[in-house]
């Protein structure tokens, strides 16, 4: 089951969000960010990206540093967590760290079906040169 596992904004400010996979109505994974007590915003992610890339073991050290309170939040004191939720079961889980065009920073854990619709539904983007994902 997919899960949103954490993010900020372009403010660096911790967003609360939910993810939503691809269903019979959507064909899309949508974030339904928390804007207030009793209200939401839903964010269609494929038309929203900027880029996303598969956070591995040889490449989780940039994630940590380079994401601020994502970095610190996903990897530092749960980085044990997680590797127990990842390694933890037959399942293969895979983490996505991703921004949207609107500077929300996100990362998200998906099981094997929902990494491969992810990865045909977005449109791949590089990170820019010089910029850490």
């Amino acid at each position: 089951m997919a899960k949103y596992l954490g993010g900020t904004d372009s403010r660096q400010e911790e967003v609360k969000a939910e993810l939503i996979t691809p269903g019979l109505l959507s064909n899309d994974f949508v974030l339904n960010v928390s804007t207030g007590i009793f209200s939401s915003e839903k964010i269609g992610i494929k038309d929203n990206i900027s880029y996303y890339e598969e956070v591995t073991q040889e490449n989780e050290k940039k994630f940590s540093l380079g994401w601020g309170i994502v970095g610190l939040a996903i990897f530092g004191p749960l980085g044990a967590l997680a590797g127990a939720i990842l390694g933890g079961d037959n399942k293969t889980w895979h983490v996505v760290a991703a921004q949207l065009e609107n500077g929300l920073r996100f990362v998200v854990q998906l099981d094997q079906d929902e990494f491969v619709k992810w990865v045909n539904l977005m449109p791949h983007k590089e990170a820019p040169s010089g910029e850490e994902v």
